[in-house]
């Protein structure tokens, strides 16, 4: 698995951050798999990237200490799983997140009874830049939406759930992504 790139979406860094409640055991079990998850994966030698948009997600849900966001990145989940980076959204990124959300906006205005969710907007740029990253999954315990944003560009990118099948199974998926062709022509817009 040396060499490959997973994207960390917001719902795995707050499962890593944030408290367990006093006897909730199925959120400490959650929390346990995704430790043991990335803690396997991080000695496979897989890099893993904080895309922005989940410090803005942060920001939001954080009511207060929104500012420290990065900072509680920085804390614990570097502290535990060193070598983590934020990775800036850039241009190609911000146009592949376009793309996937006319697709999503599209399929949300055919359903009456789906009003559009805030969270779907920091989604797409979440698995917009994985895709630009030509990242080999993204890692969820939310994979709700990305799988729709990552079909709009025919990506990819492969979405995988914390809560999911043991690690054991994770590895033989992470090693089926095949790297890019060539690794030094200059980054391109993807196309769908």
């Amino acid at each position: 698995m040396s060499g490959k790139l997973v994207v960390v979406d917001t719902s795995v860094v707050i499962l890593m951050v944030a408290p367990v409640p006093a006897g909730n055991e199925d959120r400490r079990r959650r929390q346990l798999r995704a430790e043991t998850t990335l803690g396997d994966m991080r000695r496979d030698g897989v890099s893993f990237v904080v895309p922005a948009p989940v410090i803005t997600e942060l920001a939001i849900f954080s009511d207060g200490v929104g500012d420290r966001a990065g900072e509680i990145i920085a804390e614990v989940i570097f502290a535990r799983f060193g070598g983590m980076r934020v990775e800036a959204f850039d241009l190609h990124a911000a146009e592949t997140a376009g793309k996937m959300l006319r697709a999503t906006f599209k399929q949300i205005r055919q359903q009456s009874d789906a009003p559009p969710r805030d969270s779907v907007k920091v989604d797409a740029m979440i698995a917009a830049l994985a895709h630009e990253l030509d990242a080999a999954h993204i890692l969820t315990a939310n994979p709700r939406d990305f799988r729709k944003h990552l079909d709009a560009v025919k990506s990819p990118v492969n979405v995988l759930n914390t809560n999911d099948p043991p690690m054991g199974q994770l590895r033989l998926l992470v090693d089926q992504k095949v790297p890019q062709a060539t690794e030094s022509a200059p980054k391109q817009p993807k196309s769908e």
